[in-house]
């Protein structure tokens, strides 16, 4: 009987603690590292996804730490910065605080065009100097290597995006160019495979809500329904390479994330020069 009562107290304390450490909404910074004979010196890249507008400490400390720490070249945002029914701020703040000390690019995301309030929210975004891609590529250089940056609207929501793709794709350089596709959705990445860009970037799925580290990388997610493909990680294809982030959002969710901690991401692109 006192064994059995002692195997029991066991299970129950392993379990609870189990529980509560898949609750933990504690910021986490997930690295990536990526090579490419297209890069000559070391890029690092940030990469925002699903904010929603929640917070992060008074105006955002902890996320604007997070990010300070990792000396970025550049930061790319991918959608669902703002949420539907909220003030713009304090996501606002934060976007202008990006655009005051990096070079950075927007694109939409779903919950920009639930709002009705999609080009109020792309005028704020360009008016804090980070460029708004819209089917658009830009050229730029970081650390003496070319980047080709491209960015499309919502893929869902915006009705345009085979044409906005098509659009960026003619603008992207003939010569051989790190190419970088910013879409808020990954569950079209089979539309963004033929291009062959080096690197696209998502969010939207949330990290699939809840995971079984090792056996269960989400369990749902919005677009790709129960057990989707593309939660979060890092995925590889023959000539690009998918991340999707799992956001950042943790507040006022249908759910509690359970062992999916809010992230932001971090992309270092290195030469693979032996």
């Amino acid at each position: 009987m006192k064994k059995s009562y002692l195997i029991t107290s066991a299970v129950a304390t392993a379990l609870g603690v189990f529980m509560i450490a898949g609750l933990n909404s504690k910021l986490l910074t997930r690295k990536y590292t990526m090579k490419s004979s297209l890069i000559d010196q070391d890029v690092q890249i940030v990469y925002i996804s699903d904010l929603h507008n929640n917070y992060y400490g008074e105006d955002h400390e902890i996320l604007k730490e997070a990010i300070t720490a990792l000396k970025p070249d550049l930061i790319l945002l991918g959608g669902d910065i703002f949420e539907v029914k909220q003030p713009l701020e304090p996501a606002a703040s934060f976007i202008r605080w990006i655009g005051a000390h990096y070079q950075a690019y927007y694109v939409t995301g779903n919950h920009e065009y639930y709002s009705y309030r999609v080009s109020e929210m792309r005028q704020l975004v360009m008016d804090s100097q980070i460029k708004v891609l819209r089917g658009d590529t830009d050229v730029i250089e970081v650390n003496g290597n070319r980047l080709a940056i491209s960015g499309i609207d919502d893929a869902e929501e915006s009705h345009v995006y085979p044409n906005q793709l098509i659009q960026a794709q003619e603008q992207r350089p003939s010569e051989p160019t790190f190419s970088i596709l910013l879409s808020h959705r990954p569950e079209f990445i089979e539309d963004f495979l033929p291009y062959q860009f080096n690197l696209i970037l998502s969010g939207h799925a949330h990290g699939g809500q809840w995971r079984v580290p090792g056996l269960i990388n989400g369990v749902f997610a919005p677009g790709q329904g129960m057990f989707p493909k593309y939660a979060g990680g890092r995925f590889a294809f023959d000539h690009s390479t998918l991340i999707v982030s799992r956001g950042l959002s943790y507040q006022d969710q249908p759910a509690p994330r359970f062992y999916n901690r809010p992230e932001l991401v971090s992309i270092q692109l290195v030469s693979d020069a032996e």
